[in-house]
Order: C-alpha cells, then structure tokens, then sequence
C-alpha cells in the first residue's frame, strides 16, 4: 500500500512539474534566435566573447571604383565607427575581402582582409552564413594606434550572424 502511494504522488508531483514548466515558458519573454543565413548586404554580425563590436554590411556605395557587392561598417560601443569597407570578390577562385575606405595601408598594417565564412557546422563555405573571421583584422587594429585600439582590444574573433535587417 505504501509503495503504491508514493508511486501516485511520483506519477502526481511529475504531471505538476510539467505542467508548471509549460505555463513558464509562455510567460518568459520571447528570445528571438539568430538567422541561420541572410542576405550578406542585410546582415550584422557580432564578435563572439565581445559583443561591444558588430560588423554591418549594407548595400556598396555609389562611389566605389570597382564593382563592389557591399560595404561594412566595424564599430564598437565605446569607440564608435573604427573602419569602413568595400566587400569585394577576387576572380577565380573568388575569395571575399575587405578594402579599408578609411586607413592608408602601411607595411606592417595592411588594409585589406579576407572574409572567411562558416556554417553551422564550421564548414567553409562560399555565402554568407552563421559565422565569419575576418583574416588579420584584429593586430591590424592593435597595430593601427588608433583611439582606444589598446584599451579595447578587437583580437582575432569569430563573429556570428546576429540579425537580418528588412
């Protein structure tokens, strides 16, 4: 008898537990989950461990020289827009890169990156997908002395898609 007991308030107290759960969870705000893909002219990015940076591609400006596919913008909480990009494609093999449209190029500070995308998975791919690392951007920016490049320190991150505009 009392072990049939403590199996009901088992089988009870679960049905409860579950049910308190599923009433939780439609009173939490709703978390909106990050894009697994988007279109890279609609797309920001943010540094995965320091969410104070975001890359913000948008359409190619009207004065590029070349044909250009988008422009980025990096910037940081604290010190504000610190680079803008042309975002080109190589022929042939057909890397993506960064062409700096602010910062003259030096010999130990170059101003242009490669774009290196990863899905989910961390599988190189061609598009635009979940992550990003940007080639040499971060001791470009160490080395660049720019306001604020020693006191907040950019490194060698991974960015993940964080939104898709409309």
């Amino acid at each position: 008898m009392k072990i049939r007991s403590i199996l009901a308030i088992s089988l009870l107290s679960r049905f409860v537990l579950i049910a308190l759960i599923s009433c939780l969870a439609f009173t939490l705000p709703s978390v909106a989950a990050a894009p697994s893909s988007c279109p890279l002219q609609r797309s920001t990015y943010t540094a995965i461990g320091n969410s104070n940076y975001t890359f913000v591609f948008s359409k190619p400006l009207a004065t590029a020289a070349e044909p250009r596919f988008a422009t980025a913008t990096l910037r940081h909480t604290k010190r504000g827009t610190i680079d803008t990009f042309n975002v080109g494609q190589g022929q042939g093999y057909g890397s993506s890169y960064l062409d700096s449209l602010i910062k003259q190029s030096t010999e130990n500070n170059p101003n242009s990156f490669m774009l290196l995308f990863f899905n989910s998975g961390l599988r190189s791919v061609k598009s635009p997908q979940v992550y990003l690392h940007v080639a040499g951007l971060g001791s470009a920016d160490w080395y660049s002395k720019r306001e604020g490049s020693r006191n907040y320190p950019l490194g060698d991150v991974m960015w993940r898609l964080s939104s898709c505009r409309r």
